[in-house]
Order: C-alpha cells, then structure tokens, then sequence
C-alpha cells in the first residue's frame, strides 16, 4: 500500500518544523505568548474541574459583594457568616380532625371530608444559626399544587420565627381553585438576578431573623374551611429549604448580583479564547490579503489601501472599542469584527514591505 506522504517528503516538512521552531524558540514574545495560550486553554478545557459551579445556571451563593473566604484568617473577619443550606427536619405541630397529614420528600395534606368547621394544621422546622454576627439574608422556595378541590377554601402561610422570637410572614394566600405555583422568598438584592432566571417571586425586606446565635423556626400553616360536608381537598408539596446567605466566599467571594467571581473567571477563558483565536484569524487573514494586494499590485491601489491603514492607525481604538459595543450590544460575534477590523494595519504593512522586497529580487526579474 503506497503512503499519502513519501519518506521524502516527511522528511521535509520535518526539517521546516524543527526550522520553524529553532527560529520561534529564540523570540522570547513569541513564547510567552505560547505559554500564555496554553495556560489559557488549560483553563478553558479543565473549566468543569477546576470550579463545581456554572455561571449560566448557578444562583446566588453568598451576599451581594461578599468578600473571600480567606479573609476569616484575619481576627476581624474569622466571625463572619457563611452560606449555607441549612437540613430542615419538619415536625407536626398541630393536625386537624378530617385530614391526614404525610410529610416527607413529597408532602400531602388531605381534606377527607365529613365535618363543618375549620381545619387547622401546622408543620414547622427548626434552623440552628451557628455564627455570632448577623445577616439579614436568606431566601426559601417551595412548590405546591392543590387538586381535587371541592366545596372547600384552604389558605396557607409560610412564616418564621426569628431567633429573637420576632415572626414574620414569608408568604400567604388563600383559594379554594385546583392551582399549581412556586414560592420565592427574598430579599431585595436579588430582585436583578431572579428577573434575569425568568422566576416568579414576591420581593420583602428580609427581617433580620438571624440577630445572633440560636435557633429560628420556619412554620408552615394550611387551614381548610369547608362548605359542605362533601368538601375534599388536597394539596401536594416539596417541602421548603432555606438557605442563609453569607458574608463570605469562595477565593475571589462574589460579585453585586451574589454570584461566585472565580467560577466567572474560569468559565470567561472559554469567551476570551474563542474571541482572541478568531479575531486573530480575521485579522491575519484581512492584513495578508490587503499587503499581498497593496505591494503587488502597486499605483493607485498602493496608494489609497496605505492612506485607508493611516487613517485606521490614527484612530483611538479603545475608546471607540468600548462606545461601539455600548451601542450595539454585547455581543460575541460583533467584538471578535471590531477586533479584527483594527487589528490588521500593523501586519499589512510588514507583509507589503516583503513584497514589494521580493517582487524586486533577480529570480523574478528571471521568471518574467
């Protein structure tokens, strides 16, 4: 079977690598460079590996501007409080004659039927805050439906007690329809990010629930007032999880929406590059183009694509950089143009000044 590549000529182009790379090793901008691109697409690939969070789905992890964890090695700041998704163990409290109560991974509180007056019932759950300092921080969320709703209102509350004894409701409503619903509690600095995710949410001032040290306690109430003695009623939930959010995190801690700083960092390397790799390429392929074109074909053509490169260098690239994306958006695509529309004037020049040297050279005065 004869080979795609002759032993000479892999013998060539083995020869113009090592050429290639024994004048390439002795430019130190050049490596550096290298390493520079490796390190980047180290970053890129190994993102997943490196942070166990993603930007794109990820919600907040802590305060908005909260600071690095390494700060707490500081006497100052070793009290701060940390995020944390606090286990609730959830007990019955209070259960009403005619309805049956199972808690769980998946809850059901049923309305059997047979009576006239009110049911009521509670389920609370109690959240040990470990840290001296306070915060005023934290958000709940929980997802419920009711169906086979009959001759029967039901109204639910969703409350805590604070460690100072201080109650305050977290969420209320009242219906006696079969509906389906999630319930965001937070507070007001995360109005931003929970518009961004698309989430339905009721927005309060958080209540500074966690003062201090202790025990704060989250009580759910669901109350059913039948009509009839035919009144049934059930209502299917996910019980509700709270998270406490810090005052520190991660190695860079977070930015004003609360998200983590690092994992935005890891997960930037991919866009930037991705956006320096093709706005090179562009911009190679524009600068050999117009200086092949310019130093060969010379007059008027030389003349005028010269004048064009002029005017591109005298240009303040930043500052119009910057007011140009501000104007029509971020995005990907049109940085990568803009990049590579006034990155190529430099290159062109080089590769006109190569040829208009070569087009002089006796070999081709010999070829025409």
């Amino acid at each position: 079977m004869t080979p795609l590549i002759s032993k000479e000529r892999r013998i060539i182009i083995t020869r113009k690598i090592k050429g290639f790379w024994e004048e390439f090793s002795h430019n130190r901008i050049g490596l550096i460079g290298l390493i520079i691109l490796m390190i980047y697409a180290a970053i890129a690939i190994l993102a997943p590996l490196l942070t166990p969070l993603n930007p794109t789905m990820s919600v907040r992890q802590a305060q908005s501007f909260a600071m690095p964890e390494w700060v707490t090695i500081f006497p100052a700041y070793k009290d701060l409080p940390r995020t944390f998704l606090t286990p609730l163990s959830w007990t019955i409290d209070q259960k009403a004659q005619f309805v049956n109560i199972e808690w769980g991974r998946q809850a059901k509180i049923e309305y059997l039927g047979g009576g006239l007056q009110p049911a009521q019932n509670q389920i609370s759950a109690s959240i040990t805050y470990p840290y001296p300092l306070p915060t005023a921080v934290f958000f709940t969320t929980m997802e419920w439906s009711a169906t086979s709703v009959k001759d029967l209102t039901y109204s639910m509350e969703l409350k805590i007690v604070g460690v100072n004894g201080t109650e305050y409701s977290l969420w209320d409503t009242t219906s006696n329809e079969n509906v389906s619903t999630s319930v965001i509690y937070t507070d007001s600095s995360s109005i931003s990010l929970l518009t961004r995710l698309g989430l339905g949410h009721t927005v309060r001032f958080a209540p500074m629930v966690f003062s201090e040290k202790g025990v704060a306690t989250l009580q759910l109430k669901v109350d059913f007032t039948p009509k009839s003695t035919r009144a049934t009623g059930a209502i299917s939930l996910k019980p509700a999880e709270l998270t406490i959010l810090g005052a520190v995190w991660g190695v860079l801690g977070t930015d004003n929406y609360g998200e983590d700083i690092y994992t935005q960092l890891i997960y930037g390397a991919r866009i930037s590059l991705a956006i320096g790799l093709m706005a090179a390429s562009v911009s190679t392929s524009i600068g050999i183009l117009v200086g092949v074109v310019s130093g060969y074909v010379g007059g008027v053509t030389d003349e005028a694509l010269m004048r064009l490169v002029d005017i591109l260098l005298c240009l303040p690239v930043l500052p119009l950089l910057l007011s140009l994306v501000f104007v029509f958006g971020k995005n990907v695509m049109f940085i990568v143009v803009l990049i590579a529309v006034f990155g190529w004037q430099g290159l062109s020049r080089v590769i006109r000044s190569q040829v208009l040297s070569i087009r002089e050279m006796p070999f081709i005065e010999c070829a025409r």
